[in-house]
């Protein structure tokens, strides 16, 4: 083994050998470090920089909770549970390679308080991602279970949803060049009709938030670098687009976010796209339409391979001449246009 204070009887200053040691340490990772990388949303890690496969992830959870306090002597509880907390839940994870996996699910209860329920749905498919949740209103107050209001009780109602969609692929050129594409991510959210309540309760409903989340990356894995994200050696980031609501309450949106990044030959890119919406007590983000990679433009004559096989990026690239090429076409139009004067004269 090679000592990390002198190599091959020249001595190297300690702070320049600590990090080619490092970064030898991370080309040849086959252990947690390498595998904490390429996981985004449900879908599973990568077992090494290096070997990240193409692959699709979509999930949804929901949440339903009833929580009830100060109850009187005879009151009687809405829903068997101990301590007179009860909680209804579900929850879904799936991670598949199919073309296109849709996750639907949802958690229902009912009793005197009427219908409380949450639901969420992902849709994944490589640079295309799909999600929406519905949370039906959250409540809280006071429940009279009889007329002279003798028996009663504080309850709160809180509902949650989630959806998650991703894809990875992993990406390379023919030549170098670059690449520009647009990503669109359209949406809407909205206020939940109040849930039914029956006249002898006293409850309100409680506050509504949501938000959705999208980031899509861009690693070179094969010149590795040390960097903010691999203390030790690892995948270097060359291009990023994110953006994200905040408590979101607008009607509708429309974001459009700029991918840029160089290529090179013999290069391998992991690229990961993830969105995600959630939603509390009624409040609904539908980014079920757009959220997708378009618009595609590479320079250099180069070709797209995507390791997933799939031919959507291909299709929308609309390849862009060098400035060389420009210069040729500009030379023989201003050559033909001398000819024909030539000829007019």
């Amino acid at each position: 083994m090679t000592d990390c204070t002198e190599t091959h009887g020249r001595r190297v200053d300690r702070p320049s050998l600590m990090r080619h040691c490092a970064l030898a340490a991370a080309l040849l990772c086959a252990g947690p470090p390498c595998a904490a990388f390429g996981g985004v949303g449900f879908l599973a890690e990568c077992g090494s920089f290096t070997s990240c496969d193409a692959a699709l992830a979509s999930g949804a959870s929901w949440i339903v909770r009833y929580a009830v306090t100060d109850a009187t002597t005879n009151f009687v509880p809405l829903i068997e549970a101990p301590n007179g907390l009860g909680v209804y839940q579900g929850h879904a994870e799936v991670q598949s390679s199919a073309a296109v996996l849709i996750v639907r699910g949802q958690s229902t209860a009912s009793n005197s308080l009427g219908f409380f329920g949450a639901s969420a749905h992902a849709q994944s498919d490589f640079g295309l991602t799909r999600a929406e949740e519905d949370a039906d209103r959250g409540v809280g107050g006071t429940v009279l279970q009889n007329s002279l209001a003798l028996d009663s009780a504080h309850v709160v109602v809180q509902t949650f949803a989630e959806a998650s969609s991703a894809w990875r692929d992993v990406w390379s050129f023919s030549g170098n060049g670059h690449l520009s594409a647009l990503i669109s991510v359209d949406g809407r959210s909205g206020l939940l009709d109040p849930t039914f309540l029956p006249p002898t309760s006293l409850l309100t409903p409680l506050g509504s938030s949501g938000d959705w989340f999208y980031d899509l990356r861009v690693w070179d894995v094969t010149n590795q670098t040390v960097s903010d994200d691999f203390e030790l050696g690892g995948p270097t980031l060359v291009a990023r687009a994110t953006a994200r609501g905040d408590d979101e309450h607008r009607a509708s949106f429309a974001d459009s976010l700029a991918l840029e990044f160089d290529f090179t030959t013999g290069t391998s890119y992991v690229v990961t796209g993830a969105l995600r919406t959630t939603g509390f007590n009624g409040r609904n983000i539908d980014l079920f339409h757009t959220a997708r990679l378009h618009d595609v433009t590479l320079t250099g004559d180069a070709n797209l391979v995507a390791l997933s096989g799939h031919d959507w990026l291909a299709a929308a690239v609309t390849p862009v001449p060098e400035p060389s090429t420009w210069a040729l076409m500009i030379a023989g139009l201003l050559a033909v246009g001398r000819i024909a004067r030539r000829r007019r004269d």
